[in-house]
């Protein structure tokens, strides 16, 4: 089989004798003109299947196919034709059914070589593996279709081919083919051609493919043999079958480019019907009236959207028909300068915009906003007249809002002051309030930088911590001290507010504040005066305490010696008049007491000292010392406690002896008659002290 194969090659300079070939100049334009026509048809449908997302899917796949369909066709014809073109000096037939074979693998190769130019990557351009692989396919598809077609060709002669040429001639058709390919895509990106030069240029390198491929082919086949001395040269040379495939070639291109000029039209117009019927639905549903007048008298409405009833009350129809015009229902103070803008806009072609009232049909006046831009012809000859596109919006209730806003930042101005500052600090707007309260004019301060009225340059470092925080866009509240123009120092209780664009980016810094200067100072003066008044107070427990504690010493004494008095006195009335010596200075001595509590209070010296104390004893001693009072009263005073309870602990007998001995005295005080009982018990694991009588009680409340 191999042997086979190889015996189909020949070098050159083996084969003898060789007949001579001649070539038609005509018909080899002719081919190389029907494979250019190919390789631009097939281009050109190949940029439509490229786009799926603009012509849509099928359009897309129809011109995919019809591409390669016109690229395989064209290098069919091409052969062919080139085959007429050229005369061996004898008698030529093909085998019909080989013949026309020979055009698939030229259909297939171009269908795969082709559909690679279609897949860009995500930047919408072709990489150089794609160009390069599509180029070999379209190449390798062009040289299996002329070897095909060469071996249906019936001669007298023996048919061999030179490989080297076989080589070359596949060499320069997969060469040709890339570079036919790449032309389009390096073109229109490193040049200035336009498309239509572009296609032109890259179709032609492509045909060039096919041309050059097929002629470097036929310089690879030797004829080999003695020439038929009956031929007559170019006796069967065939014009008009020529020009017959050249025709039908020409006619499947044009068939090719009118079923996707037919199939894109009718996709252009769906769309087209469809981009109708959404300009339509943006107009009926739009916040504003969209108006289209021709410039010149009479103005005749080419375009009145629906919201045009909806802002004026008026209906669309009364429009059209010219019964009123725009600047009948415009305020008559907005009239001449809406005028003067439409002109404006009418000569220059710029967007102009202008808030103008427009009277409802309701009788109510509406703020509206009017875009408006002119449209004018670029060439005066056989072009349409020039146009007016008006947009008008509703902005009554912005408008509205905006008063509103302008007067309640009125009256906070009255009230509050307020600034605008840079994110670096500098003022961009103060208002009277704040100005003044810092004595300089509003206009001093726009432009100058916040640390002109810092109160001392160490405020630095603190004020540079605190602007970083709010260009992060941290509110930053507080009371602050300022220093005013005159040099002396205001308290500002003050709020600054970052303000945001759409990034979320600070754009610029709202302060308000509120001069708290007299507030501060009258603050100043109560903790001034507190200050004084707790010396003064701690100046009195002082004096009581030393007063107490020199009083205490003699009255001890008198204590002692009255009692002793009153124990050598019989019976009788000097001893109850001693008795009530003893009883005056107790009474005194307790006086002396609390006092000197309150004022340990009064200075946070008074404390709690646990030691070591017999319970029991403490609670006999307060029975005895309360038991002759109990007696003259005829009042029982008993002692009641738990058995088995503890009879030493730890704690502070002298402040459970003073609270105990208030309350028997309390007690003893307020009962006529009956008895009071000191109880000592336990509740929940502790001591439980308790002085009960029968006297009038405490109310609950």
């Amino acid at each position: 089989m191999q042997d086979e194969v190889w015996e189909i090659f020949r070098w050159r300079h083996e084969a003898a004798p060789l007949i001579p070939v001649a070539y038609d100049p005509w018909l080899v334009a002719l081919s190389v003109l029907v494979a250019s026509l190919g390789g631009i048809a097939a281009l050109q449908l190949t940029a439509v299947g490229r786009h799926p997302e603009r012509f849509g899917k099928y359009i897309a796949c129809t011109a995919r196919i019809l591409a390669a369909l016109a690229l395989g066709v064209s290098v069919w014809s091409m052969h062919f034709i080139g085959m007429l073109a050229v005369d061996v000096c004898q008698s030529v037939r093909f085998e019909p059914w080989l013949t026309a074979a020979s055009m698939l693998p030229s259909v297939l190769a171009s269908a795969a070589g082709l559909h690679l130019l279609t897949r860009p990557n995500a930047n919408g351009r072709l990489g150089v593996r794609q160009i390069l692989l599509a180029g070999l396919l379209v190449g390798a598809g062009i040289g299996a279709m002329h070897y095909t077609g060469m071996a249906a060709m019936q001669v007298g002669s023996l048919l061999r081919f030179d490989p080297l040429w076989v080589a070359l001639s596949v060499v320069v058709a997969v060469a040709l083919a890339t570079a036919g390919l790449a032309a389009r895509e390096l073109l229109r990106r490193h040049t200035r051609l336009s498309r239509l030069a572009v296609l032109l240029v890259a179709g032609t390198l492509l045909g060039l493919a096919t041309s050059g491929m097929h002629y470097t082919a036929m310089q690879a086949s030797l004829f080999i043999g003695a020439p038929d001395p009956y031929y007559v040269p170019w006796s069967e040379r065939n014009i008009k079958l020529a020009l017959s495939v050249a025709g039908i070639a020409i006619l499947v291109f044009g068939f090719a480019g009118g079923m996707l000029a037919i199939v894109t039209y009718r996709a252009l117009a769906v769309r087209l019907r469809e981009r109708e019927a959404l300009v339509s639905d943006i107009l009926d549903n739009l916040p504003g009236a969209v108006l289209r007048l021709q410039a010149a008298a009479p103005h005749r409405r080419l375009l009145v959207s629906p919201a045009l009833a909806e802002l004026t009350g008026r209906t669309v129809r009364s429009f059209e028909r010219g019964e009123w015009e725009l600047a009948d229902v415009v305020h008559a103070d907005d009239r001449s300068a809406l005028q003067e803008k439409l002109d404006f806009a009418l000569r220059t072609g710029t967007r102009q915009r202008i808030v103008v009232r427009v009277r409802h049909a309701s009788e109510s006046w509406r703020w509206v906003v009017v875009l408006a831009v002119g449209r004018r012809p670029a060439v005066a000859s056989n072009a349409p007249q020039a146009v007016l596109d008006v947009f008008i919006a509703d902005i009554t209730a912005q408008h509205e809002a905006r008063a509103r806003e302008q007067t309640l930042s009125a009256a906070i101005d009255r009230v509050v002051g307020r600034a605008v500052l840079t994110p670096e600090g500098y003022f961009v707007e103060v208002n009277e309030v704040l100005a003044s309260v810092l004595g300089y004019a509003p206009q001093e301060l726009v432009g100058r930088h916040h640390r002109c009225v810092w109160a001392d340059d160490a405020q630095a470092g603190e004020m540079g911590a605190f602007w970083e925080a709010l260009r992060r866009g941290v509110a930053q509240p507080g009371e602050f001290v300022r220093r005013a123009k005159d040099g002396s120092l205001r308290h500002l209780s003050a709020w600054y507010q970052p303000l945001l664009d759409a990034d979320g980016r600070v754009q610029s810094v709202l302060k308000l504040a509120f001069d708290v200067t007299e507030r501060v100072r009258t603050v100043q003066t109560l903790q001034r005066a507190q200050r004084e008044l707790e010396q003064a107070l701690a100046s009195r427990s002082a004096f009581f305490a030393n007063v107490s504690h020199e009083i205490r010493t003699p009255m001890n004494a008198i204590v002692g010696f009255a009692e002793l008095l009153r124990e050598k006195l019989p019976p009788g009335v000097e001893r109850e008049q001693a008795q009530t010596i003893v009883d005056a200075a107790r009474g005194l001595l307790r006086i002396l007491n609390d006092l000197l509590d309150a004022a340990k209070l009064e200075r946070g010296e008074f404390a709690i000292v646990e030691a070591p104390f017999r319970l029991d004893r403490l609670l006999q001693s307060l029975i005895s010392q309360y038991g002759v009072l109990a007696a003259q009263k005829k009042l029982q005073l008993r002692l009641e406690t738990e058995p088995g309870i503890a009879r030493c602990w730890r704690g502070d007998a002298d402040r459970i002896r003073q609270i105990l001995a208030n309350l028997l005295s309390n007690a003893l005080k307020f009962t006529a008659r009956g008895s009071v009982t000191l109880n000592a018990g336990m509740r929940d694991g502790r001591l439980l002290l308790a002085v009960q009588d029968t006297g009038i009680g405490i109310p609950r409340e």
